[in-house]
């Protein structure tokens, strides 16, 4: 037989990850038992020493040290699992024209072509949306052992899809890794007894590289192509949507019928999701996400076949009967899924490993969050949006991200399209003087290595500058004059409309939210040294932190009337900030984490957790006047 191999255990295109034991939570001293079953002497011979230390103390459970996660890698686990709920505009039709969505603006390309579809059992799900606990919080310990999750069994899943096929409901007992692997083989390959009552569905698992571009100098996110093994499930999705059957999605985390889909153009690829249960969440699932989270369980085949592995995405086959009606997923909300033993899939890692495969995962992360943050064009339907600096926005080219979203927050300002990066790396580039006769800029280097424009070598201070000092002469800002000191073009044409001229008198800029500022919105940061001290914190300041939002969004609807515009200065990144929606207890706003596209959310608690990494992170507004603040609102 084949020696089972840890839960996480991947081979990617390229890219050797084997993470035996990851932990979720960045807590000193944490523990987390684990036992393992007999070893073979084979296996023992081939282990390192921590494995072998884990196999000889297994009978007396010995309790094993968990090596901590990356800060990095926890906060885009958390962002990711923050994202992709749903929506109660996700199952409408894109209402006509937005104002930046007029013929001949930048951004009037963005999105086409959204379809969405639920599934018949499923149409108790339109026009909803559901509060929810944070689910980094709620799946703290969830990922305490392992990057790919602890396994949990869904009954509630299973049971609704052998209801509706027509079949039995009643379950095998399930409550270790082995149980599951065994009832999920038999269910799709079936037993001398027994018949198969699944068909597997061709998704293409092995797809092609699984992780993200998007650091800093990318011009924006690249992902693999979707479309690889779209062209097989599509055929079976519309099959089920018309003819009333049911798909599973099974995976060692958790298992869900599939209530529904959906597919969008998106400025530059096409977007498919299936909408499915994680747990007791309803949620989107990017269709190269699902395919990796199927990937990852080929760790779990024991047959030795060539394509053993027990999960995937399948058509459950219909009895009979026929379709049947008041099952569970047709008549209530999911409950939690049952976690389950981890049993032999629980190893230790081998600490030269550890540096490496900790930089992957957060990779993978990035790349799940990546896909999840994506806007669908029904969110805008009750978004609050800037359209002003969506209309005019530019996209960057190369590593210039600072000077890209200066530009593109001024011009919003202007309504029109006047300033360049050029023109603020001009800025940047010139050096601090106080002779009248000459410009003034930052005195900052603008080229990298392999000759290209670059905001590396800038700050945060020196994007803020490039407001206050825009219309400053003797000496002049080198932003709007040339050398001989005569006014640029774009200057000089920006004065001659009424409105650009109005937002040069008036514009000015400043620190919004920052760790330890009183200039602007008050920052709460959460005091504690482990995510589960923080967490309580947040738990019990719920107050604060909603004060402290609708302080941000009392500045944020000043913007939505062209009096203001705002720039997040995320890790390795600028970008400005172009709208924000809430739904029931979730708060995000409209900022991309890589390029300057109006096409990603990010959750408020994960810009609080940004803002609280690094003093150096912080939001700042550029505007012409300042919000009326309720008398009864205290943001300072």
């Amino acid at each position: 037989a084949m020696t089972r191999l840890p839960i996480s255990c991947m081979m990617l295109v390229g890219l050797h990850f084997c993470t035996r034991v990851h932990a979720a939570r960045v807590e000193d001293s944490m523990q987390h038992t684990g036992t393992r079953q007999t070893y073979t002497r084979s296996d023992l011979d081939a282990a390192s020493q921590p494995q072998k230390e884990a196999a000889n103390g297994s009978l007396q459970k010995k309790r094993l040290k968990v090596r901590r996660i990356s800060s990095k890698a926890a906060r885009a686990r958390d962002s990711f699992l923050r994202l992709g709920s749903i929506s109660s505009t996700d199952f409408l039709t894109p209402s006509g024209p937005a104002p930046w969505m007029q013929e001949g603006w930048p951004s009037a390309s963005l999105f086409h072509g959204y379809r969405s579809v639920l599934m018949p059992f499923a149409q108790w799900v339109a026009g909803q949306s559901f509060d929810e606990v944070d689910p980094a919080i709620a799946f703290r310990d969830h990922f305490a052992s392992d990057f790919g999750g602890l396994p949990a069994f869904c009954g509630f899943q299973y049971a609704s899809a052998f209801c509706m096929s027509g079949m039995d409901d009643s379950l095998d007992q399930v409550t270790n890794v082995g149980q599951l692997v065994d009832f999920q083989r038999k269910l799709y390959a079936g037993t001398g007894m027994e018949m198969a009552v699944m068909q597997r569905i061709a998704i293409d698992k092995d797809a092609g590289a699984y992780v993200t571009t998007g650091k800093e100098g990318d011009d924006d996110v690249t992902d693999r192509d979707g479309q690889v093994g779209w062209s097989a499930t599509l055929p079976v999705l519309q099959k089920c949507s018309q003819e009333a059957c049911t798909i599973l999605l099974a995976t060692p985390r958790f298992q869900s019928v599939v209530y529904g889909y959906r597919s969008w153009y998106s400025h530059k690829e096409v977007i498919t999701q299936l909408l499915v249960a994680d747990g007791a969440r309803l949620v989107w699932l990017d269709f190269r996400t699902l395919q990796e989270y199927v990937k990852i369980a080929d760790s779990f085949q024991t047959t030795g076949t060539q394509d053993d592995n027990p999960f995937g995405l399948f058509l459950v086959d219909m009895m009979p009967r026929g379709f049947q009606q008041n099952c569970p997923a047709q008549t209530r909300f999911p409950p939690s899924c049952v976690n389950i033993e981890e049993g032999n899939y629980y190893e230790y890692a081998d600490e030269e490993e550890e540096e490496e495969d900790e930089n992957f995962e957060f990779k993978q992360w990035k790349t799940w969050r990546d896909r999840a943050a994506l806007v669908a064009p029904t969110d805008f339907l009750k978004a609050k949006l800037l359209n002003h600096v969506i209309k005019t926005y530019h996209q960057q080219v190369g590593p210039e991200c600072g000077a890209m979203a200066v530009a593109n927050v001024m011009n919003g300002l202007m309504n029109d399209w006047y300033v360049s990066s050029e023109d603020v790396f001009d800025y940047f580039k010139v050096k601090a003087n106080k002779e009248s006769n000459k410009r003034f800029g930052e005195g900052r280097k603008i080229y990298n290595s392999a000759g290209k424009l670059t905001t590396k070598f800038t700050s945060n201070k020196c994007l803020v500058n490039a407001f206050v000092n825009l219309r400053k002469i003797k000496p002049y800002s080198a932003l709007a004059y040339e050398k001989n000191l005569q006014p640029k073009e774009w200057y000089v044409n920006a004065q001659q409309d009424k409105q650009a001229n109005f937002a040069l008198s008036k514009m000015t800029a400043k620190i919004l939210m920052r760790q330890d500022d009183r200039n602007g919105i008050k920052f709460n940061k959460a005091p504690g040294e482990t995510p589960k001290a923080k967490h309580k914190w947040i738990q019990e300041h719920e107050t604060t932190i909603t004060q402290e939002w609708n302080c941000l969004k009392s500045w944020l609807d000043h913007c939505r009337t062209g009096a203001c515009g705002m720039i997040f200065h995320l890790p390795n990144h600028w970008a400005p900030i172009y709208g924000y929606r809430e739904i029931k207890n979730r708060r995000q706003i409209l900022v991309p984490s890589a390029g300057q596209h109006p096409v990603y959310w990010q959750d408020y608690r994960t810009v609080r957790e940004t803002l609280a990494a690094a003093k150096g992170y912080n939001i700042f507004v550029a505007y012409t006047s300042s919000p009326q603040m309720p008398n009864n609102m205290r943001c300072r």
